[in-house]
């Protein structure tokens, strides 16, 4: 039951567990084309590549069983953490502000801009390739090391 009891029992608590993607599993397109798109690259757009990417199976898995961005995968015990660490990050003051290219699309039918691309997205895949009105994600979104950088007072 949901609700907690007043009397101890005899029956341990079930482990906490976390999800672990399935190792080395990616994507496999017999034409090339969607092949070798891991997990980590699924997770950081799942609302697309999930169900985009469902198709190309590898070992007869799919996105939905294979990764856990999408649902899948496998449940390991998880064994409680040590205290967090005293590290404080600190940060550099930025000379620039970058501004994603406004007019910038990778899917003009489903406006996917720069909002929608990964730092693993600028490397690799298929988003790196789409070039619209003169510029690719390299050169047209921040996270790639593009945008229109405008120097802060």
């Amino acid at each position: 039951s949901d609700v907690p009891s007043d009397i101890p029992s005899d029956v341990p608590s079930e482990s906490p567990t976390d999800c672990v993607d399935e190792t080395n599993w990616s994507t496999l397109d017999p034409s090339g084309t969607w092949t070798g798109y891991d997990c980590d690259f699924i997770a950081e757009l799942p609302d697309f590549f999930c169900d985009y990417l469902k198709p190309y199976k590898y070992n007869s898995k799919n996105t939905m069983e294979a990764c856990c961005a999408c649902g899948g995968s496998n449940f390991q015990p998880v064994i409680p953490s040590d205290p967090p660490s005293t590290y404080a990050p600190t940060l550099s003051p930025a000379p620039s502000v970058c501004q994603d290219e406004p007019n910038w699309f990778w899917d003009v039918a489903e406006g996917y801009n720069c909002d929608q691309v990964s730092a693993s997205a600028c490397t690799q895949g298929p988003i790196m390739l789409i070039e619209y009105n003169g510029k690719t994600s390299a050169t047209a979104c921040c996270v790639c090391g593009g945008g229109d950088h405008v120097p802060t007072p």
